[in-house]
């Protein structure tokens, strides 16, 4: 597991735990609830991992390793910003095609995300 970080468009250093797999192109997002952090995901994440799928791990900001305050926004998409410039960084790293997963007990924030990014998410992909 390699502990990494990318850069939100407001400047915020924000972590991922990152478990790559050289035989995949797969790649699974485990998106935490909001009171967790990537800890919550490790097991899982290896046990994919072990399956021949590479796993990143998400600390939203202020979680984990990120820089901020949990429950801390500027605005009320953020998240979904953040998630999209995550997104953005592992294209950047040549990482396709993606897919995500996140808890039942935050299916409000993870709907929204999904709903929100849907279409930008395959737009950046497909681009």
């Amino acid at each position: 597991m390699i502990q990494e970080f990318f850069q939100a468009r407001d400047g915020k250093k924000l972590s991922f735990r990152w478990l790559p797999c050289d035989e995949s192109d797969l790649v699974l997002v485990c998106m935490h609830g909001s009171t967790f952090s990537s800890q919550w995901y490790l097991m899982f994440g290896r046990m994919v991992h072990r399956n021949g799928i590479s796993v990143c791990l998400p600390d939203w900001r202020g979680h984990g390793k990120s820089e901020g305050v949990p429950g801390d926004l500027d605005y009320s998409d953020q998240l979904q910003d953040d998630l999209a410039d995550l997104l953005k960084h592992l294209k950047k790293e040549g990482l396709r095609p993606l897919f995500l997963e996140g808890t039942a007990r935050d299916h409000w924030l993870h709907l929204n995300i999904c709903t929100y990014m849907a279409v930008k998410i395959l737009q950046a992909f497909l681009r």
